[in-house]
């Protein structure tokens, strides 16, 4: 018999949202050790309807994130217009 030992990811967990002077919303969060910035992929919605994540859409353009450390990364994102809802999708 064979035993093989998998590791899952955990999701993306978001530990700040602030906004900054120049109109946009910065996501701090923390991600796993082996994750990079292309890991991730910054999604928003205007209404979050149950079940959660019906409404998620990758924002366009496409936000940049910042690796600050091993497993903690940084995204920030102009925001405009009405009030809206982010969550980080691990790729």
């Amino acid at each position: 018999a064979n035993l093989q030992v998998v590791s899952l990811d955990s999701p993306p967990v978001i530990t700040s949202i602030t906004t900054n002077g120049a109109g946009g919303v910065v996501i701090l969060f923390n991600g796993n050790s082996d994750d990079t910035t292309a890991s991730f992929v910054l999604q928003s919605a205007g209404v979050v309807i149950l079940p959660p994540g019906s409404p998620y859409t990758d924002v366009n353009p496409p936000a940049t994130f910042t690796q600050l450390g091993s497993g903690v990364f940084q995204v920030t994102y102009p925001q405009s217009g009405s009030m809206r809802y982010y969550r980080i999708r691990h790729l």
